[in-house]
């Protein structure tokens, strides 16, 4: 690995900007930047022709051997923390399904020019209109401290994702108002909200969860074991399951869903 200083401090900026670069969402801009970090920082090296090129090509090339190649030609450092965070973003089936996330530790680890490149790499992302966001993804820019895109993000379309930016930043209403429009809402995906139902045991989060409940649909079990667990003070809801079937057998309607909602308080 070659370690090589830059000559001044205005050379350490001007590296750090163009590293960041090399993940902007432009090719050219990509390729402009690999071609400047060459001319300036490469010295008398002799290089693979095409490998300036390579980056505008490559819309994730920082997360690839081409970087490797690009540091070592211009005396950027790669540090163990950045190998252990690439090394994270590669999402088996196990990790999915453990949810398992990146490994944001990794990141203190970190040069400025690492930290400034995976900055961009995940405004590039998060930002593009195409691009599905993961909730991995949300919890390194937060790491990362761009707190700037994430307020951009709060009034993203997908509502997992506005309530994940929520509790990032902090947000505690935007956090109870948006939990409350999800766990109301028919269909849709609950077990992120259903998590963080503990963390917001408010008069709203009860009602809005109750009416979810009420709607005795494919989440109603789950639905109804968090609702006894956080406002009926059960200790062990999964003994519960036996009694919810029933209820959810019976219908909204029935007289176990009455007996259910009656061992629910507010708080």
């Amino acid at each position: 690995m070659v370690q090589v200083a830059a000559a001044d401090p205005s050379d350490l900026a001007a590296r750090k900007a163009l590293f960041a670069y090399l993940a902007a969402g432009k090719a050219a801009i990509r390729a402009k930047a690999a071609q400047n970090l060459i001319e300036r920082f490469a010295g008398e090296k002799r290089l693979r022709g095409g490998l300036a090129r390579d980056f505008g090509s490559e819309p994730n090339a920082v997360l690839t051997p081409l970087l490797d190649e690009l540091r070592e030609a211009t005396g950027i450092a790669t540090t163990e923390a950045w190998t252990r965070f690439v090394r994270s973003t590669v999402i088996g089936l196990d990790q999915w399904r453990d949810g398992i996330g990146y490994d944001l530790e990794a990141l203190a680890g970190m040069t400025d020019e690492e930290r400034a490149v995976l900055r961009q790499l995940f405004r590039t992302r998060l930002t593009d209109g195409n691009h599905s966001i993961d909730w991995r993804e949300l919890e390194a820019v937060s790491s990362l401290g761009d707190t700037e895109l994430l307020e951009q993000l709060k009034e993203y379309s997908d509502s997992e994702v506005r309530l994940r930016v929520s509790r990032l930043l902090g947000a505690s209403d935007s956090t109870e108002s948006e939990l409350c429009r999800i766990l109301s809402r028919k269909g849709g995906e609950l077990g992120r909200a259903l998590d963080l139902v503990p963390a917001h045991p408010t008069e709203k989060v009860r009602k809005a969860l109750t009416a979810r409940v009420r709607m005795v649909d494919e989440h109603f079990v789950p639905a109804a074991m968090v609702l006894l667990e956080v406002f009926g003070n059960v200790e062990d809801s999964w003994a519960e399951r036996p009694f919810l079937f029933r209820v959810q057998e019976e219908g909204a309607r029935g007289r176990l869903m009455k007996q259910l909602l009656s061992r629910v308080k507010g708080r």
